[in-house]
């Protein structure tokens, strides 16, 4: 689905956009994360749009949305599962996330080839449209660096680490420019920056240096073992924080 300036509504992001761009099941996640670029009073309304589209024998139902209320936003994502159904039987549930769009980001996509469905009988769906990928690598830098006080704050985004490690090899060879992913990483910044100011909560400014927190083993452990890859978790952030420092030059 389109908005009226004939760009998609909807983009992919997360992991499960980061398994279909890299052809692997990077860290095997279970749910589906995306950025809706339209007004988001309106959200529902396009979903509920487009799950009556019809896709072969495949019927679809969402669940009642919830409101991401942790989520230090001034619109807070949603999240809700979506059901698909053959005839009155459930075949499969997965939980969506919906995001709303922020600074720049809906801007630019990227496409990517969509999975063979043919072995279920099920028609291929077209390429998918994702979030580019200077914005996931900007979004997960300052996930990944959110504050870590228990009990009251707890940053649980070991999983990123591995992620941003994925993208930095796949997308971003030693000869690549860092210019445009130094502009998304500062909107991305900039923008959340000032959302804190109007929330009172605590504004954090580009560049961000990441922690490794004894609490992160275990996840960084199984992140790994999901992309089939081997990391140390104190040498990927340091790997990390250089690569930060170089696209703050840019």
């Amino acid at each position: 689905m389109v908005g009226d300036d004939q760009r998609p509504l909807i983009l992919l992001k997360g992991g499960t956009l980061i398994e279909m761009q890299l052809g692997l099941r990077a860290r095997a996640t279970a749910d589906v994360d995306t950025l809706y670029r339209g007004d988001f009073d309106f959200i529902l309304d396009t979903l509920d749009a487009v799950l009556k589209q019809p896709w072969g024998p495949i019927t679809f139902q969402r669940t009642s949305p919830e409101t991401i209320t942790n989520a230090r936003r001034r619109v807070q994502p949603l999240r809700f599962d979506v059901k698909l159904l053959i005839g009155s039987r459930t075949w499969r549930r997965v939980t969506v996330e919906v995001s709303p769009d922020e600074g720049r980001a809906g801007a630019s996509h990227t496409l990517v080839e969509a999975p063979p469905l043919a072995h279920f009988g099920l028609p291929d769906p077209d390429r998918l449209v994702g979030l580019a990928v200077d914005y996931q690598v900007a979004q997960k830098l300052h996930a990944c660096t959110d504050p870590h006080q228990p009990p009251e704050y707890i940053n649980d985004r070991a999983r990123d680490i591995v992620d941003l490690h994925l993208l930095r090899d796949a997308f971003y060879s030693a000869e690549s420019s860092a210019a445009s992913l130094a502009g998304a990483c500062r909107d991305v910044f900039e923008t959340r920056y000032r959302e804190a100011e109007e929330l009172g909560g605590e504004p954090r400014s580009w560049p961000p240096r990441i922690r490794a927190y004894p609490s992160w083993g275990a996840d960084f452990s199984r992140a790994c073992e999901a992309a089939g890859i081997v990391l140390d978790l104190r040498q990927t952030v340091s790997v990390l924080n250089s690569w930060i420092d170089e696209i703050d030059g840019h």
